[in-house]
């Protein structure tokens, strides 16, 4: 099982791949830069997204020695169809991947799609480790459980944002094959960053930005 939970470190090279919206992770990706020679992070997003723009960053030793934007398929054949936008995702991850001209040990997406294209990508021998960073799971979604029982029979390590995706998914994949090994890896967030000055907002109120599902 891939664990990183001890300081100072050094971590193989890795690849990590994330939504630049919807599950951001500064606080990781910064703790990996920090401790790998190599270190790349892509960020995909929407093509509606105005203002975050899908890009690819490499940094070496902790600094950025590389930056180019992530290209994207038309959008007349994104409305098309919500699985073509998954298409995209895959193309443009695969082809920042083979423009960084570089082999990473460790890959690890951020969702079961950008995952999915990490397995690609090791059958063309960019990566030799993978790791299913698993923030949501969807027990209604037929192409989510598809995706998620190939990627938890193929990948190195998943790490599940509670102990109930754990139990929910060995209950699921299990009865077709064993599950690669499972570990809780809670989201959250920095604490040293102050996003909220003390005292400036309303202890009352609650603010809550999502979803709410089963």
């Amino acid at each position: 099982m891939l664990e990183i939970n001890k300081k100072n470190i050094t971590i193989p090279d890795t690849i990590m791949v994330s939504c630049a919206i919807l599950c951001r992770k500064e606080g990781m990706a910064e703790y990996f830069r920090s401790r790998c020679e190599n270190f790349a992070l892509i960020t995909v997003t929407s093509q509606l997204s105005k203002s975050v723009q899908p890009d690819c960053k490499l940094y070496h030793d902790g600094n950025l020695v590389a930056s180019f934007s992530l290209i994207q398929l038309p959008n007349f054949l994104l409305r098309r169809s919500k699985y073509l936008v998954h298409i995209s995702y895959i193309f443009s991850i695969i082809h920042a991947s083979l423009k960084l001209k570089k082999k990473f040990t460790i890959y690890i997406g951020e969702g079961h799609i950008y995952t999915l294209t990490g397995v690609i990508l090791r059958y063309l021998g960019f990566n030799k480790k993978i790791v299913y960073s698993s923030g949501d799971y969807f027990t209604d979604v037929k192409s989510f459980q598809i995706v998620d029982r190939f990627l938890s029979k193929r990948v190195d390590a998943i790490w599940s944002a509670s102990r109930k995706m754990e139990e929910e998914r060995e209950k699921r994949v299990k009865k077709f094959k064993k599950v690669s090994a499972q570990k809780v890896m809670p989201l959250g967030v920095n604490i040293k960053w102050k996003a909220i000055k003390r005292n400036g907002f309303n202890k009352k109120s609650v603010l809550f930005i999502g979803n709410i599902q089963p």
